[in-house]
């Protein structure tokens, strides 16, 4: 009976009742409430079924190590296991995309990538008491997934990266990193003018 009423509705029929089974109407069809019950306990089961395979995975990862979700484990700091982007931000030609510290956190705000929305610009740690996540990218750029991932040239912008943190005496600055040698130092994000590379992590807490 229900395949007959299935086939009766049309698609916009269909999204007619969801909608008036979401607004709690009480004509909705019943039956469509179950189907969406049913959807909304599939989902459920299969982001649990996605974070135990990670928890697996993270309990023997080391760095460099491609996790399930197509991410690249980093380590373990702090209490929080750090993933890390499988490349940086590119360009339409595939090339690094350069951009302004503003541009680089609404970049990682509104990034989705490997199944995630809560990507953050990696920071630097200093007087924060967040680890230095970008100096960790650096130290282990060769490791693994990451080796080759990174610009490595002495180019000024677009082998320097960004990091979130700024200096405590003038948060006018921001630290940056350099990725072909150890140059790390703070620049003044606050002029659009200065665009260097971007590459997001996202932090969880350790099981």
């Amino acid at each position: 009976m229900q395949e007959e009423t299935d086939k009766q509705l049309t698609d916009a029929q269909k999204k007619a009742a969801a909608f008036l089974t979401r607004q709690g109407v009480r004509f909705a069809p019943a039956w469509y409430a179950a189907r969406e019950a049913e959807e909304e306990k599939r989902k459920a089961e299969e982001t649990a079924r996605k974070e135990k395979e990670m928890a697996a995975a993270v309990a023997w990862a080391k760095a460099g190590d491609v996790m399930p979700d197509g991410t690249v484990y980093l380590g373990l700091y702090k209490g929080k296991d750090w993933f890390v982007t499988a490349g940086g931000a590119k360009d339409g030609d595939g090339k690094n995309l350069t951009m302004d510290f503003n541009s680089a956190a609404a970049y990682a705000q509104n990034l989705k990538a490997h199944g995630h929305d809560d990507w953050i610009v990696p920071p630097h740690g200093g007087a924060s008491k967040e680890p230095d996540i970008l100096l960790e990218m650096f130290n282990n750029k060769s490791k693994g997934a990451f080796k080759d991932t990174y610009d490595e040239g002495d180019s000024l912008d677009s082998g320097i990266y960004w990091s979130s943190s700024l200096a405590s005496g003038d948060p006018g600055y921001a630290r940056v990193q350099g990725f072909g040698d150890t140059y790390q130092h703070w620049t003044h994000h606050k002029d659009d003018t200065e665009r260097v590379s971007l590459r997001c992590v996202r932090a969880v807490p350790h099981p």
